[in-house]
């Protein structure tokens, strides 16, 4: 079996993705076949993200949060004896197993505290809510309140003016 190998491209963000492809391509089997000549006649190619015939390099990147894109070229098997699928060794199944299961259980663990910081959130919204509602409800007493007594002091201040201005005086002089 055949270890993969990686290569970096630094391509002008104005480069459109096929022409990157076709680049990246293109020096990777140049590579590859200077080194060792062990190349299939049927590649494959896949990219990752995949991407639109019109992109550019640079929307291309940034479509991937800024992550580099990946080009995967790989042999296709003419023959059934390199189709088969490898054996997997047992320990390394086990191992696997186990490693999926402390993964699982972490995860696990991880949603329940989210789920009870959530949980925690919501009933101190729901305290928020009645507070602001019943500050809501004390101030608009508080105005009433306010309202009533400004009225009140308005009735006396008009008494007050009254007494002073002798208003209401001249009504009592002028009947005979």
């Amino acid at each position: 079996m055949h270890h993969g190998r990686c290569w970096n491209f630094n391509l002008p963000p104005e480069c459109s993705v096929n022409d990157a492809i076709a680049s990246a391509t293109e020096q990777a089997l140049q590579t590859v076949a200077s080194q060792d000549r062990r190349l299939g006649e049927k590649l494959a190619i896949s990219v990752h993200p995949s991407s639109t015939e019109t992109c550019t390099v640079g929307e291309w990147a940034q479509r991937n949060l800024e992550q580099s894109p990946v080009i995967i070229i790989r042999n296709q098997p003419d023959d059934a004896f390199s189709s088969q699928k490898p054996e997997f060794d047992l320990q390394n199944l086990q191992r696997m197993m186990e490693e999926q299961t402390r993964l699982l259980f972490t995860l696990q663990k991880n949603v329940n505290e989210q789920t009870a910081i959530i949980h925690n959130q919501a009933s101190f919204i729901n305290e928020l809510q009645k507070r602001d509602t019943q500050q809501a409800d004390l101030l608009n007493v508080t105005v009433k309140r306010m309202e009533s007594d400004l009225a009140s002091v308005k009735g006396h201040l008009l008494g007050l003016e009254e007494l002073v201005t002798k208003a209401g005086d001249e009504n009592k002089r002028s009947r005979p």
